[in-house]
């Protein structure tokens, strides 16, 4: 084939441009040695018209050819057909010859493929809307169909048409006109309309009519088919009252990887001026949502459409909620964004369209503290995969393992530190048959077949291989395949694949739990493996024939299947030595009917999974049933996981229960309950009771299928949250006037006050109102989750010097009660005050990396990270040594002279106006918070709210109202005030004996003993009777 080479303008004679680009081969087109600047011009590969450039860089270094120009002759063809006019045949069948080009799976699609396909996807919507065509279902699924395949095409063929300046406008084409497509179909009358469902890997297409007064996708009620539910994206429309409706959703899955650059709206709102000069960004997958009659969508003014996207990079990145516009740019208008959680963003927008996250990197976070701060992640080795040097923020690409097919990802946190590696796309070669086999399982299968299957996975775990969250990704889709047939096709298993199961999960969970958890990022992986081993032993139930009995015990599964006839199923089997029980399990089942009956049975215990295994959607009877509302989570598994099937199943589970007695493994500041696993992946509880003994939890349910403890932080509902913050901020707010107060009568009484302690008293003031500001400003700004972040991580410091100011207090008074030196301590206690709180907040940020800062609900740590105990902890032992404090200084306060004088009544009173008076410069009602987290009563919660969102006020009381120095310098400034503008000349004795009087006021000492008596004027300590 000849080659024709030109030459860049440029001079090639420039150091670095003497070499050559050797020989090489792309999609069957020969490309000669060429030298460095020059483009090498060929015609397209056979079957294509059009030429090829393939560029030789300066550096000698091949660029990737460019086939943008190339057009396949059937598309030609198909051009030509639309010069005519179009009707509903020909729309059809130009529909069907797309579909047909490209449905052989693994084809090189060419850009220019992708090019012309959008054009005569663009010209049909034209020539539709020309002829007013009614556009048939099959158009539809054929269309969507051939868009599948255009997406699964190479990330470089995408690329490429970037290069031209128009794959913004290619990729928005393609998504607008297939749109078209559906909302025509949406205007076909009743008799012609049908539902339609496609599901595909880089697409799904939903269109059905409902009448109800709300859409949710994905539908929470359909499991058919299992794919639907795999969505990481959820669309909820609601409207005040039931109505027929009939819509469309479109789902473009992967879109990241090929829109590498998009078009922007002019009224795009950047949200601050320096991001409209940066690089925006698409980051998640894209949605269209349509709906007929259009009069619907005024209802979306009063109750807009939401949409929750999962995004592809969640580091420190500015996102925008934004829908695509006629003229195919992206804007923000009439959508909000709201950051739910570092991997999610909820849109909430006013108007129907195609919806999707644009992100646009924060110049403060990433370009500063990323790049110019933070070094590199330094080259590292990993299963014999070398990961070079990368860049903080940026991930690495590198070939899979030996003996898998794929690429491994890492990446390089913002921090400079490398995240766990994601293994996910690794496929074992090894297993790529068996999965293909899997695959082709039918009706005509045999056991044996699949025993041969179940061996050949059990053959490659058998030594002591390393495993990858692709190999549990992969065998977990071989089983799903295999449990999917035998329960279709009626599939007898035998004991013998029952055995190789076993063994191959037992050693899939004896790997690293962070491969376990790597893989559950992108796939309920957990839930899968369960669901589908449920299916494959129930099939060995289901036969004909009697259950060959099995019973097999791993460090972390144990399976029995047997077949009896009783009146009780217990397991482990009572008859059984206690310590054999144990190595079996310390879990509990009994089933228990009124007469005799054969049954067959399996049980399944998974152990040590609570870390390997994640609870991603969870369904509360008493809340999300009635709703048909399954949510993310933070609930977390607390133990084994047991599945137990009974055939026939019992027809006396509702008076006679199954009772399951669980080990759990977190018994302290969690709430347990028990849950099953129903068909659509999600946890729920209802037909389950929940009795917490200690460190077991019985679990009462009255139906079978897999079981577990879950736990979750103790949580507050949200009638209560509400009034809560209500009860908060009214507190706050007198509190910081209280606050301001006392700050301006210290700062101008300054010459009276000025002490120890009261440095103290300014700097828990100061604190105090430093601490409610931010939250009064700021608790609520979830819908950033930097900003969250980090308002969250300035409370953090704030309360803990708070603590610490307080504890400060508690070491001062201690001080005055057991010596009588007259040294300063003030310099180590601002040690202490200021240097303990930053201290713990720094490590906390390290170790967590910011994760935790910042819920879904307020900008605090988050209490199901844990990361609450960073507060929770040092709040404690504050609080701890401040209460031992206090014991101490009434001990001392009892065992005055004075106070022994006194009878019960007058000694009770004088113990109370103390702990008043100390109580709020000592913090001893946060000792309610402690409880409200540690305890699941809400009592506590509110009686945390009311008395530390006054302690402003109680401070101001102790401090001003009843502080004896206070009140006598007010006093002196009056008199000196009333001297002064008087020019009386008694003013001067006056004066002088006011000076004298304030001067005996502080020489008067006695024993330490004795200060307390007048406890209620003043509540700080030194030794003087009148100075508590």
């Amino acid at each position: 084939m000849k080659v024709n080479t030109t030459t860049e303008s440029e001079t090639t004679t420039e150091k670095g441009t003497s070499g050559k680009c050797q020989e090489t081969t792309e999609n069957g087109i020969i490309f000669d040695e060429t030298s460095s600047g020059n483009e090498v011009t060929t015609q397209c590969p056979s079957g294509y018209t059009g030429y090829v450039k393939k560029k030789c860089t300066k550096q000698a270094v091949w660029e990737d050819a460019q086939f943008s120009n190339c057009t396949r002759n059937i598309l030609d063809t198909l051009f030509s057909s639309l010069n005519g006019t179009l009707n509903q045949d020909s729309l059809l069948n130009i529909s069907k010859t797309l579909q047909e080009t490209f449905k052989d799976v693994g084809q090189t699609i060419l850009s220019g493929d992708i090019k012309n396909v959008v054009n005569i996807f663009r010209d049909l919507v034209d020539k539709t809307k020309l002829f007013k065509l009614t556009v048939p279902k099959v158009v539809v699924e054929v269309l969507t169909a051939t868009i599948d395949n255009l997406l699964a095409a190479s990330n470089s063929s995408w690329t490429e048409i970037s290069t031209d300046g128009n794959q913004d406008d290619t990729g928005a084409e393609m998504i607008h006109s297939l749109e078209s497509f559906t909302q025509s179909f949406l205007q076909t009358d009743q008799h012609s309309f049908s539902d339609i469902s496609v599901r595909k890997d880089n697409i799904v297409l939903e269109i059905k009519q409902t009448t109800s007064d709300s859409i949710h996708y994905p539908d929470p009620t359909n499991t058919e088919g299992g794919k639907l539910q795999e969505s990481k994206n959820e669309i909820l429309f609601s409207q005040p009252a039931k109505e027929n409706m009939k819509y469309s959703i479109l789902e473009f899955k992967g879109m990241t990887s090929k829109f590498q650059t998009v078009k922007i709206n002019k009224d795009f709102d950047y949200g601050d001026s320096a991001s409209a000069s940066k690089t925006i960004l698409l980051n998640s997958d894209v949605i269209s949502f349509s709906l007929e009659p259009k009069r619907q969508v005024d209802a979306l003014k009063s109750n807009p459409l939401r949409l929750t996207f999962q995004i592809t990079n969640h580091t420190l990145y500015r996102q925008f909620c934004v829908f695509m516009t006629k003229d195919l740019s992206w804007s923000t208008s009439g959508c909000t964004t709201k950051r739910t959680q570092a991997n999610q963003v909820q849109c909430t927008c006013t108007h129907l369209s195609t919806f999707a996250v644009l992100m646009s990197p924060d110049v403060n976070e990433i370009t500063t503290e990323a790049t110019a701060k933070v070094e590199n992640c330094k080259e590292v080795i990993e299963n014999g995969v070398i990961f070079k040097d990368t860049q903080p923020g940026k991930s690495v690409t590198a070939q899979c393992p030996e003996d898998y097919d794929g690429n491994s990802i890492k990446k390089c946190s913002i921090q400079g530190k490398w995240e766990k590696t994601n293994n996910n796309l690794c496929v074992p070669k090894v297993l790529q048959k068996v999965s293909q086999e899997a695959e082709n399982l039918t009706y005509l299968s045999t056991p044996k077949e699949i025993e041969n299957m179940t061996a050949t996975v059990a053959n490659v775990y058998k030594e002591n291989k390393t495993i990858i969250s692709g190999d549990i990704r992969k065998v977990v889709d071989i089983f799903a395949k295999i449990g999917a047939a035998t329960t279709q096709y009626k599939i007898d298993v035998t004991n013998t694949t029952v055995q190789n199961i076993t063994v191959t999960i037992d050693k899939l969970l004896s790997t690293n739990e962070n491969d376990w958890k790597v893989v559950s990022l992108e796939d309920d992986v957990s839930a899968k493996l369960l669901l589908s081993v449920e299916n494959i032993t129930k099939s060995v139930l289901d036969s004909n024939t009697t259950v060959t009995e099995s019973s097999l015990n791993k460090d972390n599964i144990a399976v029995e299947i047997k077949q009896k006839t009783v009146n009780e199923i217990i397991y482990p089997d009572p008859k059984k030595s206690q310590e054999e029980r144990r190595n079996i399990t310390e879990n509990k089942i009994q089933l228990s009917q009124e007469t005799s009956e054969t049954f067959k049975y399996s049980i399944i215990i998974y152990k040590n999974v609570t870390e390997k295994f994640t609870i991603k959607n969870f369904i509360d009877d008493k809340v999300d049933k009635d709703q048909n509302n399954k949510q993310p989570t933070s609930k977390f598994l607390n133990s084994d996981v047991i599945s137990f099937s009974v055939e026939p199943e019992p027809k006396s589970l509702q008076t006679n229960p199954l009772i399951l007695t669980f080990k759990i493994r977190n018994t302290t500041g969690v709430r347990h309950v028990c849950a099953y696993l129903t068909n659509d992946s999600s946890w729920a509880t209802d037909g389950c009771d929940t009795k917490v003994n200690k460190e077991n939890v019985t679990c009462t349910c009255t139906h079978l299928t897999n079981f577990a403890v879950l736990m979750s932080p103790h949580d507050v509902k949200d009638t209560h949250r509400e009034v809560l913050r209500f009860i908060s901020a009214v507190g706050i707010v007198i509190s910081l006037i209280g606050l301001a107060v006392t700050i301006a009568v210290y700062g101008i009484m300054w010459r009276y006050v000025k002490s120890d302690r009261s440095v103290l008293h300014v700097n828990l003031s100061v604190a105090l109102f430093l601490g409610y500001t931010v939250f009064l400003v700021g608790i609520d700004r979830t819908h950033d989750f930097i900003t969250c972040a980090i308002i969250a991580g300035s409370l953090h410091f704030l309360f803990l010097v708070v603590f610490f100011v307080m504890l400060a207090q508690g070491l001062l008074i201690l001080k005055s009660v057991t010596t009588v030196s007259s040294t300063s301590i003030l310099k180590f206690l601002f040690i202490l005050m200021y240097g303990g709180p930053l201290l713990i907040v720094v490590l906390s940020v390290a170790i967590t990396q910011g994760e935790g800062y910042g819920t879904k609900y307020v900008c605090w740590l988050d209490n199901s990270k844990g990361l609450i105990w960073a507060f929770a902890g040092p709040a404690f032992l504050v609080l701890v040594s401040n209460v031992v404090i206090l014991i101490h200084v009434l001990r001392v306060m009892q065992s005055s002279r004075r106070m022994m004088d006194k009878d019960l009544k007058k000694k009770t009173m004088s113990v109370f106006r103390s702990i008043s008076i100390l109580t709020p410069i000592l913090g001893i009602t946060w000792l309610f918070g402690i409880l409200s987290i540690s305890i699941d009563n809400v009592l506590f919660q509110y009686l945390f709210a009311i008395s530390n969102s006054l302690q402003g006020l109680f401070i101001f009381i102790c401090q001003c109202v009843l502080q004896y120095q206070v009140r006598d310098g007010f006093r002196s400034m009056i008199r000196k005030y009333r001297a002064t503008t008087s020019f009386d000349s008694s003013s001067k004795g006056a004066s002088s004996c006011q000076d004298k009087g304030y001067s005996e006021s502080l020489l008067q000492t006695t024993e330490p003993s004795n200060f307390f008596e007048n406890a209620t004027y003043d509540s700080t300590v030194v030794t003087s009777e009148n100075q508590l």
